[in-house]
């Protein structure tokens, strides 16, 4: 609506200056759904989400904003604290050996430069917590040359 458009212009320019040149789009919808609509729209290489308080209605729907864009987007999803005010020095990185987390190690190398370091861990769950298909062998095929190529 005109009075949505509006209100959202008038936060634009207290947060980023009358002289802001930004263009701006109102879309109604579920949050993650109409950011991840917008990411292919705009060809977006990275979505940028700020981590807010918690509302009581996030946690009545089943889970926060935040989470449920990292579900559905199909580029790196990157969630900012309210504290944050640079970019990260240091990155870990959860690496299961598949190619979703090969991809996001390196996106956070090319986030990062060569100004920073990034973390690769891999965990293993302990063994009584293991299905019993993963007990013959330590490691899926494949597994233990990529952990020492690591």
């Amino acid at each position: 609506s005109a009075a949505r458009q509006r209100a959202v212009r008038r936060l634009v320019r207290e947060a980023a200056g009358e002289e802001a040149l930004w263009s701006i789009g109102v879309d109604d919808g579920r949050p993650a759904a109409v950011l991840a609509a917008a990411v292919g729209e705009h060809r977006a290489r990275m979505v940028l989400v700020g981590l807010g308080l918690r509302r009581l209605r996030d946690s009545q729907l089943g889970g926060e904003t935040a989470l449920r864009v990292v579900r559905q987007a199909r580029v790196p999803v990157l969630a900012v604290s309210p504290e944050a005010s640079r970019l990260p020095q240091s990155v870990v990185v959860a690496v299961d050996f598949g190619a979703a987390s090969v991809r996001a190690a390196h996106t956070a190398m090319a986030l990062l430069g060569e100004r920073g370091t990034v973390y690769l861990v891999h965990v293993r769950p302990p063994v009584d917590e293991l299905p019993p298909t993963r007990l013959a062998s330590r490691y899926l095929p494949g597994e233990r040359s990529a952990l020492r190529a690591a």
